[in-house]
C-alpha cells in the first residue's frame, strides 16, 4: 500500500554517471558544453552569444526574472501528487498507485513533491496571438495529419 509520506527522488542519472567518474558538477558540466562548441564546430555553425547556466551573468538575471514574477503574483508555491517511476525519473500521467511505468515495466510509487509553479492563465490571451497569427502564416504546419 503506498504512503502519504513524500519520496525521496532517486538519485538522478546523470550525477550517478558523474560521481561513478568522481566528477565534480562544474567539471561534468564543462565536458557537456565543450562537447556541444564542438558539434557545433563540426556542423559549420556559428554562435553568436552561448551563455552557460553557471554563469554569475545568468544566474542575476534568472534570479531578477524569477523575482519580478514572484512579486507580481505569477510565481507560487504549491504541491502536487502523481505516479514516479524512479528508474526512468519520470512522472507517469494517468497512472494508478502500484500501476507499472510504461517505459520499463517497474512498480510506479506514489510521490508527492513541493514545488514553485507558473501562473500561466494570467497570460492566455498574450500567449494566444503569436499562435493565432502563426497559424494564419501558416497554415499547412497546423492542419490535422
Amino acid at each position: 500500500m503506498p504512503s502519504s509520506q513524500p519520496h525521496r527522488r532517486a538519485r538522478p542519472k546523470s550525477r550517478t554517471r558523474r560521481q561513478g567518474r568522481r566528477k565534480t558538477e562544474q567539471e561534468f558540466t564543462d565536458i557537456i558544453s565543450a562537447e556541444f562548441a564542438r558539434q557545433w564546430k563540426t556542423l559549420g555553425l556559428h554562435v553568436d552569444r552561448f551563455e552557460r547556466t553557471t554563469s554569475d551573468r545568468h544566474a542575476h538575471v534568472v534570479q531578477d526574472l524569477f523575482n519580478r514574477c514572484v512579486k507580481n503574483g505569477h510565481v507560487y508555491k504549491g504541491s502536487y501528487t502523481g505516479q514516479y517511476c524512479v528508474y526512468d525519473e519520470a512522472y507517469v500521467n494517468n497512472a494508478k498507485p502500484g500501476d507499472p511505468c510504461p517505459d520499463c515495466g517497474r512498480t510506479t510509487e506514489t510521490v508527492t513533491e513541493e514545488n514553485y509553479f507558473f501562473r500561466l492563465s494570467a497570460f492566455s490571451k498574450t500567449a494566444a496571438r503569436p499562435i493565432r497569427v502563426a497559424a494564419r502564416l501558416h497554415p499547412a504546419r497546423n492542419a490535422p495529419q
